[in-house]
């Protein structure tokens, strides 16, 4: 695994400026943002394009902005608080909230440093995250190819879940639980006519922060989390 880079990414603070400014109306520039933040452009279009990837961005003569259905129907201080919070941003402070939302608003500097490693690897457009994002919200099945060229159909995707520089796929497929690395997944497509319901016990375990944790060595640990959800003693 790779050591940590001496450069920080102020991730949380530059997502919170970069949605106030998509939900104002503005075209955003890739050089211009990575200028004022002070990080690589890579950087800038992970955020666009991967953290941000649950909002409709459009790309237009070289800048980014809100596509015309979306700009304007989610511009409150009340709409940030929950796109931080189902991004999972808001843990990263003592108090996410509108007071903070309303001192950070404007040309500010900023004032925090949130250290989050990249992945590993560049993530690839293959696996479509906005039609995983999709698929999670509205609980539609996917069909995808993995990188054995093996195919899956009827997959229940609960959650994609980043931890340890990778992102990974979590649900169920055949009644198992079963994780995908976001690298090996291509050819996605979502089901528009199937959907399927959650299973709680299932959803308890991968939002666990054992499970979490322990994505990376999933396949060594599948026996004891399904005999968990079972209620099965060890």
């Amino acid at each position: 695994m790779k050591t940590k880079k001496a450069n920080h990414d102020p991730l949380g603070i530059r997502l919170s400026i970069i949605i106030d400014r998509l939900y104002s109306g503005e075209g955003l520039s890739l050089p211009a943002l990575a200028t004022e933040f002070g990080v690589h452009e890579r950087t800038i279009y992970r955020d666009l394009h991967e953290r941000l990837g649950c909002i409709d961005i459009i790309r237009e003569n070289g800048h980014y902005r809100l596509s015309k259905n979306q700009l304007g129907s989610r511009k409150t201080v009340a709409d940030i608080l929950k796109l931080a919070k189902i991004t999972y941003i808001d843990r990263l402070f003592p108090s996410f909230d509108k007071e903070l939302i309303s001192v950070l608003s404007g040309n500010v500097t900023s004032p925090f440093i949130v250290y989050t490693p990249p992945p590993e690897e560049l993530v690839t457009p293959f696996g479509s995250f906005t039609t995983l994002t999709k698929a999670v919200i509205q609980r539609k099945c996917l069909h995808f190819v993995d990188k054995h060229h093996q195919r899956y159909k009827k997959y229940h995707l609960y959650r994609l879940i980043y931890v340890k520089q990778q992102w990974y796929l979590t649900g169920v497929i055949d009644k198992k639980l079963k994780v995908f690395s976001y690298q090996d997944v291509m050819n996605v497509e979502i089901s528009d006519d199937e959907s399927f319901d959650i299973n709680e016990k299932i959803l308890d375990i991968i939002i666990s922060e054992a499970f979490i944790q322990n994505l990376p060595h999933f396949q060594v640990s599948v026996d004891i989390y399904l005999k968990a959800s079972d209620g099965s003693s060890n």
